[in-house]
């Protein structure tokens, strides 16, 4: 078995890129600096690695759009 984690780039999967889903809870003007962090590290993982972030906001989720709802639900991770 491969090493690696959920981003990992394994020879085994290069059909497409691994999108991961990123909820964020407001608009991002209103984060705190952990969250700013954490995110700002996702974003590096995600170009590390070849995925894709896209960042889906809770309320647009929770009021069910059918483009974030789609965006949320065909994310990989």
């Amino acid at each position: 078995m491969e090493g690696g984690g959920l981003l990992s780039t394994g020879k085994s999967c290069k059909s497409r890129p691994v999108t991961v889903a990123y909820v964020v809870n407001g608009e991002a003007s209103q984060q705190n600096n952990a969250e700013s962090m954490a995110l700002q590290c996702l974003k590096d993982a995600c170009e590390t690695s070849g995925s894709r972030l896209e960042t889906v906001n809770f309320g647009k989720l929770d009021f069910g759009e059918t483009m974030v709802l789609d965006s949320f639900y065909n994310a990989g991770i």
